[in-house]
């Protein structure tokens, strides 16, 4: 029956949540797997691979790569950390590419590793001294 009035269609959203992340820090280059756990990551409730892309944030940084795995898991890859220096940022998801959900924080660390052995060979008889180098 027409009244006259505007009609409204109204939606039901289901916001995700995030409980906790794995690991929960990773190299300052990026590249760190890190598990996502929570509730209500349905891809069926935002039309991914349709309208919206789902994505996960690092701090400011946005990461178009995320696996889902399920409602309740998704794996996102950790973008590179530009400052230099250690930090430690929110990670968030957005179902819907957009409207994201702030979870735990993520600790970015140095990359400490042996960039070069010098000599690179010696006797096997021992008593050689061996310099390593590392990143600065």
């Amino acid at each position: 029956q027409a009244t006259g009035l505007p009609t409204v269609e109204m939606r039901t959203v289901i916001v995700p949540e995030i409980y906790s992340i794995i690991p929960t820090s990773g190299f300052m280059p990026g590249g760190t797997q890190v598990t996502v756990l929570g509730k209500n990551f349905t891809s069926s409730r935002c039309d991914w691979g349709a309208n919206a892309a789902p994505t996960c944030r690092f701090g400011t940084v946005v990461t178009p790569q995320i696996h889902f795995l399920d409602a309740s898991t998704v794996v996102c890859v950790s973008p590179p950390l530009s400052t230099g220096i250690e930090s430690e940022v929110a990670v968030s998801v957005a179902i819907d590419g957009q409207s994201y959900v702030d979870g735990p924080n993520f600790m970015y660390i140095k990359a400490y590793g042996i960039l070069q052995v010098r000599p690179s060979t010696a006797s096997i008889q021992g008593g050689s001294r061996v310099t390593l180098t590392g990143p600065r």
